[in-house]
């Protein structure tokens, strides 16, 4: 893996509307090498997320020159 230079500033933000897209194609590229891989879709993230129980509080996404280029969610 590709080690940043200590001198790299990555943002953390929570979710906010229109990461949808972003996050299906996150999840898509790391998750395609495993069995049983499901390609995940923006409007199914959008669904979850516009769910009573989602709480936006507890999704993270890494940003790094304007663009999301990872994210992490916490689940009770």
């Amino acid at each position: 893996p590709r080690i940043p230079p200590r001198d790299t500033v990555v943002n953390i933000r929570t979710f906010q509307p229109g990461d949808e897209v972003t996050q299906a194609a996150l999840f898509n590229v790391a998750a395609h090498p495993l069995p049983g891989f499901k390609p995940a879709t923006a409007d199914e993230v959008r669904r979850r997320t516009r769910g009573r129980a989602f709480d936006p509080g507890t999704r993270f996404y890494a940003v790094e020159g304007g663009q999301a280029v990872g994210y992490c969610s916490l689940e009770p």
